[in-house]
């Protein structure tokens, strides 16, 4: 677009950034989850809990593959917060990083021989006698 066509329209992004007004354009490549990207730096406007320049993976907080295109593609950890190390998890499995003694996918539980709900209190290690 322009009077000289030499602006990328919506949707589209320089092919060569390094020829400036001279370079074609080509659309966007966001993943499915924008329809806008930067006309010079082809930065997307990332939604749906994805990030990275061409919205190529979930946000911090959030697991699953972004590169297929849907909106659902990015789930929430649900991380249980007393229980995790952090509120992140393994963006392949959902798996949270839990606190020893702590269990399962969101670390809501105790692992076998410790006691407690794994949610206020944390898990205890129970004693030998």
């Amino acid at each position: 677009q322009g009077q000289h066509c030499e602006q990328c329209t919506l949707g589209y992004r320089r092919a060569q950034r390094e020829l400036g007004p001279f370079s074609s354009c080509e659309v966007c490549n966001c993943h499915g989850h924008s329809d806008a990207c930067h006309p010079d730096t082809g930065a997307c406007d990332c939604q749906d809990n994805t990030a990275g320049l061409s919205c190529e993976r979930c946000k911090d907080g959030f697991y699953g593959d972004a590169t297929q295109g849907a909106a659902g593609d990015c789930r929430p950890c649900n991380c249980n917060p007393i229980g995790s190390t952090s509120g992140d998890c393994d963006i392949d499995s959902g798996q949270c990083e839990c606190q020893p003694g702590v269990a399962g996918q969101h670390c809501d539980r105790c692992e076998v021989n410790f006691f407690g709900t794994g949610q206020g209190q944390g898990c205890r290690q129970q004693s030998g006698k």
